[in-house]
């Protein structure tokens, strides 16, 4: 077991989306097995028990790849793309921008 939550962690950084659904169930099952501990070592199961929450949720999140856009749009910035080149779009009033919402002009 302790094999497969290695590869699943290695995949992770990949992003891999096997290895999400696979470190959801696995840190569910450690969830499971620190409930069943509580009445013997109640401040450590339930420590346990919220870092395994923190961990589902932040597998099931795609925080990485949101870094990783906004990394790439600062880069695209530094090095003097046009606005239309970036991943964020145009800049804030320019004609792109307004003229794509919706409404009355």
């Amino acid at each position: 077991m302790g094999i497969v939550i290695v590869l699943a962690g290695f995949a992770l950084f990949k992003g891999a989306a096997w290895a999400r659904i696979v470190g959801v169930v696995l840190v569910g099952l450690s969830m499971i097995a620190n409930f069943m501990w509580v009445p013997y070592a109640p401040f450590w199961a339930l420590a346990l028990i919220a870092i395994d929450v923190f961990a589902i949720i932040e597998t099931g999140t795609d925080s990485y790849r949101l870094a990783s856009t906004r990394a790439r749009a600062e880069e695209t910035a530094k090095a003097g793309c046009p606005p239309e080149a970036r991943l964020d779009g145009p800049p804030q009033g320019s004609p792109g921008r307004q003229n794509s919402r919706p409404g009355p002009a």
